[in-house]
């Protein structure tokens, strides 16, 4: 007989279970090799050669607990930030010559989660009042080709535009000119010299608010 682990000879009067050159076990070695008949159940054991005893297949470990889904349980506080994310956008048209000033408002009104479309004459704010809707107008009224409140008079004949709400931005002050722009139909006469950032997204919020309520 020979061992399958050191292949060396081994006589034949080896009858125990461990070669006696390498120490391997010959039971597990041999039975790898050489299928073993199936003894019944019922049958004797052979004498002088102990039974093998029977393999123990260790329990499985237990089953972690699932994890809690986070998405499932999301609080009130996750579902409102949620429901202010998917909040529609606010555009806004701004009419103003200055590219200066047109950027100041502009990087401001968009920190506030405004949308804003910047025409720097009435020309471009034809263009874009044509292809684009909007929720508010921000109105120059000296431009360097028609004024603003020609514009607006477009605005309010238009029926499309006729309910646009529309704020005037200028630093004219004349009673006259105010009068006017107030009987063309402009929502608030703001005088830029004496309105701060936060007092000008506060009222173009409060009149997107409402324009937002009546759809």
């Amino acid at each position: 007989m020979q061992c399958p682990s050191c292949q060396r000879e081994l006589p034949d009067s080896n009858t125990d279970l461990i070669c006696l050159h390498c120490g391997a076990l010959l039971s597990e070695l041999l039975r790898k090799q050489i299928p073993q008949p199936q003894i019944a159940p019922s049958a004797a054991t052979s004498p002088g050669v102990p039974s093998n005893p029977p393999v123990q297949t260790p329990p499985a470990p237990d089953s972690p607990a699932p994890t809690p889904s986070l998405q499932s349980e999301a609080k009130p506080q996750d579902q409102d930030s949620n429901n202010k994310t998917k909040a529609k956008p606010k555009h806004v048209l701004l009419v103003e010559d200055d590219s200066y000033i047109s950027n100041i408002y502009s990087i401001f009104l968009e920190k506030e989660g405004f949308t804003v479309i910047q025409a720097y004459d009435a020309k471009e704010a034809d263009e874009h009042l044509e292809k684009s809707k909007f929720d508010l107008i921000l109105l120059d009224i000296m431009l360097p080709d028609r004024s603003g409140l020609d514009i607006l008079r477009d605005i309010r004949n238009n029926l499309e535009t006729t309910s646009l709400p529309v704020i005037i931005l200028s630093n004219i002050e004349t009673e006259d000119v105010v009068h006017e722009a107030e009987a063309l139909g402009a929502d608030k006469y703001m005088v830029k010299a004496r309105t701060s950032m936060h007092e000008l997204a506060k009222e173009a919020n409060s009149f997107v608010q409402k324009i937002k309520a009546k759809i």
